[in-house]
């Protein structure tokens, strides 16, 4: 992009109004005002029901940085599932899942319709069915803001 284009995009971005989502960990700004309502209800969900330092899961991979944001930590080695939808492989869903159960994972944030390109081999329900019967099974589906949907373990429900 041409340096003059770059300058006018950036002013642009900095002029238009920006919706916030802040905590004591950082801040975000927001173009979408309805996004940054469910982003902010999103961190208050967590915060009334994990553990600082507690384990969540995020499977969109587009979500904000929710880990970063509530000072929760990823259960499993993927901070983000584009490698089990681009590289699919059964061995490595399924350690997901082991690890979400093996270490005590609180919550899930969930959104089974993402992909890539619109592509239906790039989408997530259909490259990652072994985690998804494992998010249904082992977890409850509680809340739902926009598309991030809120699931704690069947055992837990605490909403």
């Amino acid at each position: 992009m041409p340096v003059p284009l770059f300058l006018v995009n950036c002013g642009y971005a900095l002029a238009i109004p920006h919706y916030e989502v802040s905590t004591e960990y950082g801040t975000l700004l927001f173009k979408n005002e309805s996004e940054a309502i469910n982003v902010n209800d999103v961190i208050k969900f967590i915060n009334r029901n994990t553990e600082k330092g507690g384990y969540i899961f995020v499977t969109p991979w587009y979500a904000p940085p929710f880990y970063a944001l509530t000072n929760r930590k990823n259960p499993t080695y993927y901070d983000s599932l584009i490698d089990l939808v681009a590289r699919p492989s059964d061995e490595k869903r399924k350690k997901v899942c082991n690890d979400l159960l093996n270490k005590d994972t609180k919550l899930i944030i969930h959104y089974a319709d993402w992909g890539f390109d619109n592509k239906k081999e790039l989408q997530f329900l259909n490259t990652c069915p072994i985690l998804q019967r494992g998010i249904e099974e082992n977890f409850e589906l509680v809340e739902k803001y926009g598309c991030y949907w809120m699931y704690v373990p069947k055992s837990q429900n605490r909403n």
